[in-house]
């Protein structure tokens, strides 16, 4: 974070590893991150990754990230958030970078995905993640699409 200084609004620790992570590179190059996410069905992955030693990470600026397990906000950023994400409305479509497809959000993270393609909010991802989860949907408590 201190590698940020001032100039930050969102800082992703963790986010879901089943989605594309759009980001760019401090040279400006920009890539798509697929994960294979076999290692987190092996038995004591979550165990083994709690226990891990990392260099420090890199803080890659974010244009698309999904999940919202862990993160880090400074009051400027809540405040465009809290601006550009309310209230939440299927109109404001996510365009999925490397795929250039639509998707309508119906949760805060799609809100969040929103905001990042238009309102000034500057984004950042850890990378590596610092925080993983199993993302296993049948424990979501998102109940889905709008009606």
């Amino acid at each position: 974070m201190t590698s940020l200084g001032d100039e930050w609004d969102l800082l992703y620790l963790g986010y879901n590893t089943d989605a594309l992570v759009a980001a760019e590179t401090p040279e400006g190059l920009k890539l798509l991150l697929q994960f294979d996410d076999a290692a987190k069905r092996a038995p004591g992955f979550f165990d083994a990754f709690s226990a891990m030693r990392v260099r420090p990470p890199t803080a890659l600026a974010c244009f698309q990230a999904w999940g919202t397990l862990c993160y880090a906000i400074t009051p400027r950023g809540a405040a465009r958030l809290l601006e550009a994400c309310f209230p939440i409305s299927t109109e404001r479509e996510v365009i999925m970078f490397g795929q250039n497809r639509p998707v309508a959000p119906y949760g805060i993270d799609g809100m969040i995905n929103a905001a990042l393609q238009r309102a000034p909010i500057a984004a950042f991802c850890s990378m590596p993640a610092l925080v993983v989860s199993l993302n296993d949907q049948a424990d979501s408590d998102v109940a889905g699409p709008m009606l």
